[in-house]
């Protein structure tokens, strides 16, 4: 287990790309928050946001213990924006990432230090939406395989390997995310992945690592509602076919992480997504958003589709 000082150093990534004031002002509040004993340097990534980052910042009374730093960037994306803001955090013993719209609860980080105390090198947490909807109880029944911890009653090792919980559904969301840094490495976010599958990508990466896992019981995120570039324009959209197509590269770069391990699981996966993404572009083809020699020029690019498609307009067609 790598030591640290006692009083640890965190440095939390926010990417910054909103339309509406406040919203950022919201999350960095819920970082001064934090009741952990530790130093606390927050990298705000401004990435060419229609509301500046720098009028969020503006007036902000933030403890002694935390600071801020105002990164710009061209636009590229979430997945650049972190990228960037993990390029200047080389000095912090843990990372932590918070999207600008989600809030943590007062004791996140705190429960982050207790777990990586005990060895952990990866911490998640459940969360919550803003109608009280909790990620665990939806998605796994709260029966996540999980082993007590010694000293900590509401968190428990994760006994399965955490490649699991990356390649299809994740245990949580980024925002409920804090890694130690000799973990993350020279890990970093695909910046092509614009519209899904960074953090999928990403999180398969550390898990490939064989990290040791805690996950708190308890909610430490309450998830908002800003810009969500994943819920843009509707089925048969462009918006809504970049997406799918990111989700599809994604996946197939999963697969290359993984080699032949998972080879099954994610087999499946990539078929689903392919599915999915062949549905799109015929449905974005009778939306008019994309022409007759650009729905051919889709399957040209991705011939490994090709073996799917018929299966899916057929579906369609007979409808």
């Amino acid at each position: 287990m790598t030591t640290v000082s006692e009083r640890p150093r965190f440095a939390v990534v926010i990417p910054f790309y909103q339309d509406t004031p406040g919203i950022l002002r919201r999350a960095l509040h819920s970082v001064a928050a934090q009741d952990v004993d530790a130093e606390i340097r927050v990298y705000v990534v401004d990435d060419a946001s229609p509301v500046a980052a720098q009028e969020e910042l503006e007036g902000l009374a933030m403890p002694a213990n935390v600071s801020a730093v105002l990164l710009r960037q061209e636009n590229g994306g979430p997945g650049a924006a972190r990228n960037t803001g993990l390029s200047h955090a080389v000095s912090a013993d843990f990372i932590a990432f918070l999207d600008s719209d989600d809030e943590w609860y007062p004791h996140h980080l705190s429960a982050a230090a207790a777990a990586m105390a005990v060895g952990a090198d990866y911490y998640t947490s459940d969360l919550e939406d803003l109608d009280g909807e909790r990620y665990h109880r939806r998605f796994f029944s709260d029966l996540l395989p999980l082993s007590s911890v010694e000293g900590l009653p509401w968190a428990g090792w994760l006994t399965s390997p955490l490649v699991q919980f990356t390649i299809h559904r994740p245990i949580s969301h980024l925002s409920a995310l804090v890694v130690r840094r000799s973990l993350l490495g020279d890990a970093r976010f695909d910046p092509t992945l614009r519209t899904a599958g960074e953090d999928a990508v990403f999180t398969t990466t550390l898990a490939l690592r064989g990290p040791g896992v805690i996950v708190s019981r308890r909610v430490d995120v309450r998830r908002g509602r800003g810009i969500n570039i994943f819920s843009v324009g509707g089925w048969g959209s462009a918006e809504c076919f970049q997406r799918q197509k990111d989700y599809l590269r994604s996946r197939y770069m999963i697969r290359g992480l993984l080699g032949r391990r998972q080879s099954g699981r994610i087999g499946g996966i990539v078929k689903e997504a392919e599915r999915g993404f062949v549905a799109s572009a015929l449905a974005s083809y009778r939306r008019g958003e994309v022409g007759l020699m650009g729905f051919i020029a889709i399957f040209l690019r991705f011939p490994r589709v090709l073996a799917v498609a018929p299966g899916v307009l057929y579906k369609a067609l007979t409808r």
